[in-house]
């Protein structure tokens, strides 16, 4: 009961329609951040990352173009929180916490390659990644061939 509980999810599934439609783009983006930020911490993420890598087989084509055109430009959407990144670095050189210092390692790396890394490691992400990559850029395709 007790590891059932610890285990299950506590929240639902995001849910999105299979071609990325209205406002589910917006929504995997947000999901995509959360993921590189490790929000809810490693239990919850993993389980969000699992989603993610789901979720690409569920989609039509045009849904999978959708969601490779995301993570091809996910850099450029990330920029959106450099603010955001400077303030952690900032908390991790006077308070050192373990998550500061992590935003400082993250720093060293762009939020694309970060994306790739933790889709490449969740269970099926392989086969994932290299799908993924007939759809995107040269140099986001560079980035799935060296992870994985």
């Amino acid at each position: 009961m007790f590891l059932r509980r610890l285990f299950s999810s506590g929240q639902p599934v995001a849910t999105f329609s299979p071609n990325l439609a209205g406002e589910d783009r917006q929504r995997l983006i947000a999901e995509m951040k959360a993921c590189i930020e490790r929000r809810g911490g490693e239990l919850k993420n993993a389980r969000r990352v699992n989603a993610l890598v789901d979720l690409f087989s569920k989609l039509t084509d045009d849904g999978k173009r959708v969601y490779a055109g995301i993570v091809d430009g996910f850099d450029e959407i990330a920029k959106e929180d450099i603010g955001e990144k400077y303030s952690k670095i900032e908390e991790a050189e006077l308070f050192g916490g373990s998550a500061s210092k992590l935003a400082v390692l993250d720093s060293f790396e762009s939020p694309r390659r970060r994306l790739i890394q933790l889709l490449g490691n969740a269970g099926g992400g392989q086969s994932m990644l290299q799908e993924l990559g007939k759809m995107v850029s040269d140099e986001t395709l560079i980035e799935i061939y060296e992870s994985i």
